[in-house]
């Protein structure tokens, strides 16, 4: 089901109308030239039958209610990605929220106010931004890792392992093949739709 969402996300389309064209890495994993990108992955490409085929096979081939939550500055994007999983029989429900009250909903149920099982929506457009350097550590730690604070997926213990061997890894070309091998892990179960990298344009100073 998770794949169905992924082939039903038309990439250019977000590049186009949200992106103006300004962003690049359209599969939206770890970008080029970041330590952990996997150049060996097929992404995820546009193609309504094999979504819908592949939801039929997961016993939904007609779709299913969803509620996607968004943060303001995203509006744009949810609006579209909406419409797009309507096209592969989706019902959507789209709630907006100011950004501290979509805050409170993806941490409020990991600070012990709601089992994440029991959260009140499906799907959250946000983005990942690295904070920790051209690394690309950022898009393996969230919404993955227990310690990470936000995890959105079950509990994963093999990813968990994954990360703790990589981060222990002291030679300094072995923690980059070891999150390529996180990198496809992550895409091989669709945790997540990712979409793209924007192109940021510091201000001169």
């Amino acid at each position: 089901m998770r794949k169905a969402l992924n082939y039903a996300v038309n990439r250019r389309e977000l590049w186009q109308y949200c992106a103006k064209g300004n962003a690049y890495n359209l599969s939206g994993h770890i970008p080029p030239g970041a330590s952990g990108h996997n150049p060996n992955m097929t992404i995820y490409t546009y193609d309504t039958t094999k979504a819908k085929a592949l939801l039929a096979e997961a016993g939904y081939p007609n779709g299913f209610e969803v509620t996607l939550i968004t943060p303001e500055a995203q509006k744009l994007e949810a609006k579209i990605i909406k419409r797009m999983l309507e096209r592969i029989g989706f019902k959507v429900k789209l709630e907006v929220y100011s950004w501290p009250d979509w805050i409170g909903k993806i941490y409020g149920p990991r600070m012990g106010n709601k089992l994440h099982e029991d959260q009140e929506w499906d799907l959250a457009v946000c983005y990942i931004p690295d904070n920790m350097g051209h690394t690309g550590t950022s898009h393996l730690v969230y919404p993955y890792l227990e310690a990470s604070g936000i995890r959105w997926i079950q509990y994963d213990a093999v990813y968990e392992k994954m990360w703790k061997d990589m981060a222990r890894t002291v030679d300094e070309e072995a923690p980059d093949e070891k999150m390529r091998q996180m990198e496809k892990y992550v895409y091989d179960r669709a945790y997540a739709i990712y979409v793209l990298s924007l192109i940021h344009i510091s201000e001169p100073t």
